[in-house]
């Protein structure tokens, strides 16, 4: 793949391969009806333990307990509310979400990973919240349309090539 905005080595964490012999764990879980399913919990993908993903209304996938945000569609366009209580925006989370003009964050948000908003072309403006201490690398890289970027007091790192390509800023 030659993507622009990625180095080979990034490109490598992107696009892991998984391998075909991954152990999964389920575990039941009763439903409010008082039925049991299986729920997947985790599994490990040869490189350590994944968490297991529950989905929005609009495709985005989180963890389990709803702290990490893992990602969302490509496609996901206008405004995207993050859900109250997550933690975590992982690592290239809304990668390429090209036609997302506004994401809002909630308080709870202290962590947020590398390519997580990068190339996300018409993003206009992005509250941090407080509890971010660190704007990873190429966080908002790509981002042409971003013009307005409110950061936390407490932000004591800001990582290499973090605002690149952000030609509105």
């Amino acid at each position: 793949m030659n993507d622009p905005l990625l180095s080979k080595d990034m490109e490598a964490v992107r696009q892991p391969e998984v391998p075909s012999d991954r152990s999964v764990h389920l575990r039941p879980v009763s439903c409010s009806q008082g039925s049991s399913v299986l729920e997947q919990k985790d599994y490990n993908d040869g490189r350590g333990w994944v968490p297991a993903k529950v989905k929005d209304e609009y495709g985005a996938s989180y963890t389990a307990d709803g702290l990490e945000l893992l990602d969302v569609p490509k496609e996901l366009s206008g405004s995207y509310n993050v859900r109250k209580g997550t933690e975590v925006i992982r690592d290239f989370a809304f990668y390429r979400c090209s036609s997302l003009v506004s994401i809002t964050l909630p308080d709870s948000v202290t962590d947020i990973g590398v390519f997580a908003f990068a190339g996300c072309a018409s993003l206009v403006s992005i509250l941090l919240p407080e509890g971010v201490t660190c704007i990873d690398d190429n966080t908002f890289s790509g981002c042409s349309s971003l013009r307005t970027v409110t950061v936390p007091e407490k932000v004591t790192h800001i990582g290499y090539e973090a605002f690149s390509g952000c030609s509105s800023l």
